[in-house]
């Protein structure tokens, strides 16, 4: 394809005037710029992005921005090789090298932005596993009530204070991208797991009972599922690296893109002599 437009463009040189030519690389140009900043401007919207809906609407947005971006390059390419002038040449050429560092990493960036992890563990926490852990505390607080032992009193109000921290330990653990402080996180939720274990295998044989241990093993469960998304952290990392490496390949690309412009612009008076 691209030895076709090379020779395509070699007969358009004998053909056009220089100045048609010179005009149609601009054109080019521009359109390629506005290509370029469509992908990545799409692509900062997939990373912020709120449902899976709207990540996978902008990265698909995105995506289809970058092939037309790649598209353009052929085209101009193919224009440029056959005016042969060598500082077109070399500012396209820094051009595609560039460009080729912005796709490689929106290859590892969207895949992430799009899976939401961290939100998908974000909205298990606030829905099914506070709906859950609601209902745990409503048994605990009837088992308080029932109980006229100090020792039990005090026991069961531990659990109870014992779950709502783990509740709270989730959305810390959805932020964080340290691998250290989840672990440490992971560390509490264990140790505050094991006081509403040991206060349900206190109580004794009844309704209640049963019913606030199969209300914790359920939320123990929902827990677990938040931490394993969580742990993947595909926002935390999409939106490290949109603001790290993306901002970094994409501000050298519009660089290159600029002299590219700014090369076809000054050569446009000498294409017409």
């Amino acid at each position: 394809m691209r030895s076709f437009l090379a020779v395509l463009a070699l007969v358009s040189c004998s053909s056009e005037p220089a100045m048609v030519r010179q005009a149609r690389k601009a054109e080019l140009a521009g359109a390629l710029s506005r290509a370029f900043l469509q992908s990545v401007e799409a692509e900062k919207s997939a990373v912020l992005a709120t449902t899976d809906e709207e990540s996978e609407r902008f990265a698909a947005e995105s995506r289809k921005a970058a092939g037309d971006v790649s598209r353009l390059q052929v085209e101009l390419r193919g224009l440029i090789d056959g005016d042969a002038r060598q500082p077109e040449k070399d500012k396209l050429a820094g051009f595609s090298t560039t460009w080729a560092k912005v796709v490689d990493i929106d290859a590892k960036l969207l895949p992430l932005a799009v899976a939401n992890t961290n939100l998908k563990a974000a909205h298990l926490s606030t829905h099914e596993a506070a709906a859950k852990l609601e209902r745990l505390l409503t048994i605990l607080s009837t088992l308080e009530e029932k109980t006229k032992d100090p020792a039990r009193l005090r026991q069961l109000a531990a659990a109870s204070v014992a779950a709502l921290t783990i509740q709270t330990l989730h959305p810390p653990h959805i932020a964080s991208p340290d691998d250290a402080e989840m672990k440490a996180l992971e560390g509490r939720i264990g140790v505050l797991s094991t006081k509403v274990d040991d206060a349900l295998k206190a109580e004794g044989a009844g309704k209640e009972r049963d019913q606030a241990l199969a209300e914790w093993h359920e939320y123990q469960a929902l827990t677990t599922e938040v931490i394993a998304l969580s742990r993947q952290n595909t926002n935390v990392l999409s939106f490290s690296m949109s603001v790290h490496e993306k901002r970094d390949a994409s501000v050298a690309a519009e660089v290159a893109l600029s002299a590219l412009i700014s090369e076809l612009q000054v050569a446009g008076p000498r294409a017409t002599r």
